[in-house]
């Protein structure tokens, strides 16, 4: 008798989940090499001397040379009047700026992990079946959000350099056609090359599984400690800003005791006699409980002649002066040009409670049956 072999009943749907996987697996490294040829096409991927070379040239010519021989060739009899051609060249230098960052950026890292490890996807092997189609939904979305932003902005981009050969360029003729196309080619170039490097981030930076305690606990506790490190960091520079606005409040009392002081002082010295003053033959003294500067410390101060109202009107300038200045050049903590104190603090607390209640707002609804 032939000897026979019965088939589990789970041979069949082993098979069919090696077979699902295996076309998974070659779907993904699909995407992974259309997304390499895209890289490579635009000189991002330089894993040779010879690629290296090969895509700063092309950088150096399309991103930089066309643009620069664009501005100065461009014949324009407005374009002194109005200094089209600096505001030209300005653009273009940050325009080349975020390319190259873009491009040196991206490309080292790639020279650095490759592909796969860049985007993380050797290190998911394990777990494999649960992020494939994620990885592949992710290429798809970038592809789609290149192709979406960069036809918007080459509408626009296209629109402008139309209308300022048509406004700068009243005789249109075949070089004003190839300006218009060098322009759009190295514009498109340029572009892609930032919209690249910073779209490909968006391929390992978003979750959208089961958030939990066990798994995001740390996160929470980490974010609650660089919270209240930054809430004491807030409150002590608040602290230490108000202080220093306080010396103009306090040099403004003390400005003000002085200067009334001095008037009560000089007019209790003054008597009458027949309508004549005899303050200043008088030789008497008042005794007064303050000094008059920070420099000068006396008991005794003599009545107010000439020589002392001049004295008086000096010192009251000086102080009027300091508290002006104490007053206009008030110091503290910045952040970005923006003072570090109490009212900023309510600010920034008024807007996160708005925005908390935002959230709220559209989160939270009550059902009325």
């Amino acid at each position: 008798m032939a000897a026979t072999r019965t088939r589990a009943p789970g041979d069949s749907s082993i098979q069919v989940s090696l077979i699902q996987v295996e076309s998974d697996e070659s779907q993904l490294d699909q995407s992974l090499q259309r997304l390499e040829i895209f890289l490579r096409l635009f000189g991002f991927c330089q894993y040779s001397p010879f690629s290296t070379t090969l895509s700063w040239l092309l950088f150096a010519l399309t991103a930089v040379g066309i643009p620069i021989l664009i501005a100065l060739y461009s014949k324009c009899s407005d374009c002194e009047k109005y200094e089209i051609r600096e505001f030209e060249f300005e653009i273009l230098i940050f325009q080349a700026i975020v390319a190259f960052i873009s491009l040196l950026g991206i490309s080292h890292n790639l020279r650095k992990y490759g592909l796969r490890k860049l985007l993380f996807v050797d290190r998911c092997h394990g777990h494999t079946p649960q992020f494939r189609n994620q990885y592949i939904q992710k290429i798809q979305g970038y592809f789609r959000k290149l192709v979406i932003w960069i036809s918007l902005c080459f509408l626009l981009k296209t629109a402008r350099e139309v209308t300022r050969i048509i406004y700068l360029h009243h005789n249109i003729s075949w070089l004003s056609v190839a300006i218009l196309f060098a322009s759009l080619v190295s514009w498109t170039y340029s572009a892609t090359l930032y919209l690249s490097g910073t779209a490909l981030f968006n391929l390992t930076t978003g979750n959208i599984g089961i958030i939990n305690l066990i798994n995001a606990g740390d996160f929470a506790v980490l974010s609650i400690v660089q919270l209240v490190g930054i809430v004491l960091c807030l409150a002590a520079a608040a602290k230490i800003s108000h202080r220093a606005q306080g010396l103009g409040s306090v040099a403004s009392r003390w400005h003000a005791l002085v200067t009334c002081n001095s008037n009560e002082a000089s007019q209790s010295g003054i008597s009458t006699n027949d309508g004549k003053s005899e303050a200043a033959n008088a030789q008497v003294s008042l005794r007064i409980n303050y000094s008059e500067s920070d420099l000068e410390s006396t008991d005794y101060v003599p009545l107010p002649t000439d020589t002392h109202l001049t004295s008086h009107m000096s010192s009251y300038h000086k102080r009027q002066a300091f508290v002006t200045y104490v007053q206009s050049n008030t110091g503290g903590f910045t952040v970005f040009g923006w003072m570090v104190d109490r009212i900023l603090i309510n600010t920034i607390f008024f807007i996160e409670l708005s925005l908390v209640f935002f959230v709220l707002g559209k989160t939270i609804t009550v059902k009325v049956r």
